[in-house]
């Protein structure tokens, strides 16, 4: 899977000092934790966003003296960090205040998720990230970041490749997991005039299906420490396989049922609005329909021709543009219908995932 989204958002995290007392013996003032959104706009794109107001954080400590002994630093089951709004800013705030480990030789990593529907990893590690048998509800929203790794401060200002000019924090990059999917339909323009003496016509659809199409899957990846001659730095998960595993049966995703949707010529009707999708590849899907054509003359109201068309053809024919739903990638799929002809043109659409609003999280 290609062309992830992502979503940066700057943490500023603090070290709690229980269980490693004896390793940290220098005098130093407690740097409490603040956790602030990056408001960076990249000169390439970036758009605001709200799809979440809280994350799940695990925390490992490597204190002084036992480097290589890891400490749940948040506890075994992590924490959830919560958007605040604090004076004028906004600041992830955990549940209650960390500080830093006092050793410049002791550090903290951290992993970070998010799920709409609070679906936990099924393993989650400083080296392994993973769900197994993952099903997605149409308005699930799994995303993952970049492991931020040997932190033992705040980074003033907090930095990450190209992103700069943040306050002080460290860097966490959110990627999504799961693509959307949406179809649409219309009439072919100056088909539905009603005009006298011309004729006019009306298209409804009914009974439209995919099959083929698989909503459960495994997603796993791994990463490695950068090293201890590296700084404090993220580093990315490597997707294992390149994306998801789809497991269990594949299924048919319903768009419409047995009663009519009218379509218009003027704007593109939602036949499935944009919902969460198991990325795949769509090789073996089938599209299904059946629409019908009323034709009238002039501003007649009563049809002098009326029949009931069907269709079913292999996605990855009709639309061969789009080979796969791709993680972070929005799809939609544009049908329209020319009664004059009898025929359907397929316009799909690919666009990467942005959700604008007026939080001041960044989307490169």
């Amino acid at each position: 899977m290609k062309s992830f989204r992502h979503i940066a958002i700057f943490l500023g995290l603090a070290a709690l000092l229980a269980g490693c007392v004896q390793a940290e013996i220098v005098d130093v003032p407690e740097r409490p934790v603040s956790f602030s959104v990056g408001s960076y706009a990249p000169a390439t794109k970036a758009v605001a966003v709200t799809e979440f107001s809280s994350f799940s954080c695990m925390a490992y400590l490597h204190a002084e003296g036992f480097e290589n002994t890891t400490q749940d630093f948040f506890g075994a089951n992590g924490e959830t960090i919560t958007k605040q709004a604090v004076s004028n800013n906004t600041e992830w705030v955990p549940g209650h205040v960390y500080y830093w480990p006092k050793s410049a030789n002791s550090y903290v990593n951290f992993v970070a998720w998010h799920d709409a529907n609070g679906t936990a990893p099924d393993a989650v590690s400083e080296t392994a990230l993973a769900w197994n048998g993952y099903t997605v509800a149409a308005d699930d929203n799994l995303l993952w970041a970049d492991e931020a790794w040997r932190f033992n401060d705040n980074v003033n200002p907090a930095t990450y490749g190209s992103v700069s000019g943040v306050t002080a924090g460290v860097p966490m990059l959110f990627h999504h997991a799961l693509a959307q999917v949406c179809f649409k339909g219309k009439i072919k323009s100056g088909c539905d005039t009603n005009d006298a003496g011309t004729l006019r016509w009306e298209v409804s659809l009914t009974n439209m299906s995919l099959t083929n199409v698989y909503n459960t899957g495994n997603l796993a990846m791994t990463n490695s420490d950068p090293g201890s001659s590296s700084a404090s730095t993220t580093n990315a998960w490597t997707v294992t396989n390149g994306g998801w595993t789809p497991t269990g049966s594949a299924t048919t995703l319903n768009i419409l049922g047995s009663s009519e949707t009218a379509l218009n010529a003027n704007t593109a009707t939602d036949l499935l609005q944009m919902r969460s999708v198991l990325p795949q590849e769509v090789t073996n899907m089938v599209l299904s329909l059946t629409w019908t054509i009323r034709t009238y003359r002039g501003s007649e109201t009563t049809p002098f021709c009326m029949e009931s068309l069907s269709f079913s053809g292999n996605l990855a024919t009709i639309a061969p543009t789009i080979a796969e739903w791709s993680m972070g990638h929005k799809i939609t799929y544009t049908l329209e219908f020319d009664p004059t002809t009898d025929s359907i043109r397929f316009a799909p659409s690919l666009d990467d995932w942005d959700v604008a609003s007026n939080s001041p999280v960044v989307v490169e």
